[in-house]
């Protein structure tokens, strides 16, 4: 653990960025969020750390579609959407790996895909499953996305710093499906 009192504890003293709302709605981020990967790496060389595993999200990938999904081969297209938290994820990823590179930082990348699981703060998966819960989703646009199992991602996450490759990416997802089927399976769990 970070401190003495376990994770708990540490969780608690621990603060990262926060998120503001930009006069157009957006989830802007806090501008400290790009210095952060990068002080942490530095920190992380300093003090000798061992193995890092820098969580990312599967954003920083390039999407593709069923019939060819995206993969951490692929390069990040999602730029265009002018989106702070996809586009800062992505620049932190590179910043870790560009110092993998020519640092030598022990360190590789997950990239969990939309997850789903307890404690969630009310956006993401707990915003929709609540939408659907109360009859308040109108409707879903065409398309969809990965979803994972928090719990799996933990997993994925401790797996990585037992195995990953230094300078490697690994997206940490399960099940393909579009909006229609996700919508319907949750409310299909909520009966």
């Amino acid at each position: 653990t970070l401190g003495g009192g376990g994770f708990a504890a540490d969780a608690r003293r621990v603060r990262g960025p926060r998120s503001r709302l930009d006069p157009g709605g957006q989830r802007a981020p806090d501008p400290r969020s790009r210095a952060i990967a990068a002080q942490g790496s530095y920190l992380a060389l300093e003090l000798g750390v061992q193995r890092i595993v820098f969580v990312g999200t599967a954003n920083s990938c390039g999407y593709g579609n069923r019939q060819s999904p995206g993969d951490e081969t692929r390069p990040y297209n999602s730029a265009h959407y002018g989106l702070g938290y996809m586009d800062t994820k992505r620049e932190a990823q590179e910043l870790v790996l560009k110092m993998v590179k020519e640092r030598g930082l022990p360190a590789a990348v997950v990239n969990p895909t939309f997850m789903f699981g307890p404690y969630a703060a009310k956006t993401g998966a707990t915003l929709m499953i609540d939408n659907i819960l109360h009859g308040k989703l109108a409707g879903y646009t065409p398309g969809g996305r990965n979803y994972v199992a928090v719990k799996d991602v933990c997993v994925g996450i401790a797996n990585a710093l037992e195995r990953a490759t230094p300078g490697s990416c690994y997206l940490l997802g399960n099940q393909n499906m579009n909006y229609r089927e996700v919508f319907n399976l949750i409310a299909e769990v909520l009966k």
